[in-house]
């Protein structure tokens, strides 16, 4: 049974190695980047030289008539949601802890943020607390329906009720709770992963916030 009680963040972790395709226990591998080197070709030209044409004699121009000068107004891109600057903040701050640890910095994976919001999403809107969703889909179900193939994944979930704080402050409670729990911090950390996708959902004061780690296939 899970008790959770309004404004006491509450957070779980799931680390899953997957094997083709069942799912077995494995030990943790470090892969090393394979750099690879294009060289760049470059030509010169060199244009002949004209011969030299006979210079007319120049004409007046007539003078143009003056026309007002037109004032521009500068459009200002859309100020970021509080969830997208959530999320950024949550992003940053994880491959900051990361860096710290002597590990790698986790790419930006669009698919896996695409599914992180619509975990905390549906948490939010069917007001549960789970790596699975109520009709039994876990996160491997949800990467596998979403066609994306992988080796490893992870996720960390965490919810809050009652704070009204910037996404920046969110940001350091979220992170700083994981970092704090042994199984989340071991996903932030872990170095097989490469890639993550951050998602929030918002309601009023209440926010869902899960990170997707995985290593693709």
């Amino acid at each position: 049974m899970h008790i959770v009680s309004k404004l006491i963040p509450t957070l779980f972790a799931l680390f899953v190695v997957a094997l083709m395709p069942a799912f077995a226990h494995a030990a943790t591998m470090t892969f090393r980047p394979i750099t690879i080197v294009i060289p760049r070709f470059s030509r010169e030209y060199t244009a002949p030289t004209p011969s030299p044409t006979p210079t007319p004699a120049p004409t007046p121009a007539p003078t143009p008539t003056p026309t007002p000068a037109t004032t521009t107004t500068s459009v200002q891109p859309p100020t970021a949601t509080y969830e997208a600057q959530l999320e950024q903040e949550v992003f940053a701050k994880i491959n900051v802890q990361r860096a710290q640890n002597g590990r790698s910095a986790l790419a930006q994976d669009n698919t896996l943020a695409t599914l992180a919001r619509a975990h905390s999403a549906d948490m939010l809107a069917k007001n549960y607390f789970s790596h699975t969703a109520p009709g039994g889909c876990d996160p491997g179900c949800r990467l596998r329906a979403a066609g994306y193939s992988y080796s490893a994944y992870g996720e960390n979930i965490y919810w809050m009720s009652g704070y009204s704080v910037t996404p920046a402050a969110a940001a350091d409670m979220v992170v700083n709770a994981w970092m704090k729990s042994t199984g989340h911090r071991a996903n932030i950390l872990n170095a097989t992963f490469t890639n993550q996708g951050i998602g929030v959902a918002k309601a009023g004061t209440k926010i869902y916030v899960t990170e997707l780690l995985a290593k693709p296939r």
